[in-house]
C-alpha cells in the first residue's frame, strides 16, 4: 500500500527512488506541479507513479490520478525501463521478477513487449531468481547477471552431485536390508520350526537355623533334580 492505494505487483518489483533522490523530485513538484499524473487500472490499483505520489505527499502537493484503459503491465514494463537507466542485466532480473508475480499469459506479454533485453539473458535471470535468490539483490544494484548466473549454476551443479551420492548411500543401503533379511529368511528355512526352551528351572534354597545352631536346608521339589544336587 502507498498512502492508502494498493499497489500492483508488477509495479513494486522497481525499487523506490533513494531519500535525496525523492527529496529532490519534491521540490521539483513544488516548484512546477505534478506534470504527469498518477496511473491507476480499472480496479484502483497504482500502476505507475509510486514516486510521483510519494513526492507529492513530501511537497504537500495534491496528486492527480487517472485511470488507464489499455494493458496494465504493458505500460508498468516499458514506463519503468524507459524512463530509469537501468542496464541490461537489471532490466532482465526485473522482468524475471515481473513475471513470477503473474499468470503464465501476462509474463509472456510482458516478456514480447520488453525492449533490448536478450531473451537468454532473461532466462539467465529467472534462473538465478529460482536457483540463487541471496544474489537478485547484487544483480539488482548493478552486478554482472551472467557473473551471478555461474554462481547459481556451479551451486546447482553441487546440489545435484550430493543428491546423487545421497541417493546412491540410500540405494545401497536398501540393498544391504534387502539382502539381509533375504539370508535371514534361508536361515529360518534351514532350521526348519524353532526349538523349544524350558523355562529355567527355580534353583533357590531357603536357610534356617536350628535351635542348636544346626543349619537346615529346605529346597523346592523337583522331579529329578534333588537327586543330582550337591552342596558343601
Amino acid at each position: 500500500m502507498t498512502q492508502g492505494i494498493a499497489v500492483h505487483p508488477a509495479a513494486a518489483v522497481f525499487p523506490m527512488l533513494s531519500d535525496d533522490e525523492l527529496a529532490e523530485l519534491a521540490e521539483d513538484i513544488k516548484a512546477n506541479g505534478l506534470l504527469h499524473p498518477i496511473l491507476l487500472d480499472a480496479d484502483g490499483v497504482l500502476i505507475d507513479g509510486r514516486n510521483r505520489l510519494a513526492a507529492c505527499t513530501l511537497a504537500r502537493v495534491e496528486p492527480r490520478f487517472e485511470t488507464f484503459e489499455g494493458d496494465p503491465i504493458a505500460l508498468i514494463v516499458s514506463a519503468n525501463v524507459s524512463r530509469r537507466h537501468l542496464t541490461k542485466s537489471q532490466r532482465a532480473m526485473a522482468l524475471a521478477k515481473i513475471e513470477a508475480t503473474l499468470p503464465t499469459q501476462s509474463a509472456t506479454r510482458a516478456s514480447a513487449r520488453i525492449i533490448g533485453v536478450d531473451a537468454e539473458l532473461v532466462r539467465r535471470a529467472r534462473y538465478v531468481l529460482h536457483h540463487a535468490p541471496d544474489l537478485v539483490a547484487q544483480v539488482e544494484a548493478g552486478a554482472s547477471l551472467n557473473q551471478a548466473y555461474q554462481i547459481a549454476a556451479e551451486r546447482r551443479r553441487s546440489e545435484q552431485e550430493q543428491e546423487e551420492q545421497r541417493q546412491k548411500r540410500l540405494d545401497y543401503i536398501e540393498q544391504e536390508r534387502e539382502r539381509l533379511l533375504s539370508e535371514i529368511e534361508r536361515g529360518r528355512q534351514q532350521v526348519g520350526h524353532p526349538v523349544q526352551i524350558p523355562p529355567k528351572p527355580e534353583l533357590a534354597v531357603t536357610f534356617t537355623r536350628k535351635p542348636g545352631g544346626e543349619i537346615n536346608t529346605t529346597e523346592p521339589e523337583r522331579a529329578g533334580l534333588g537327586d543330582n544336587l550337591k552342596r558343601e
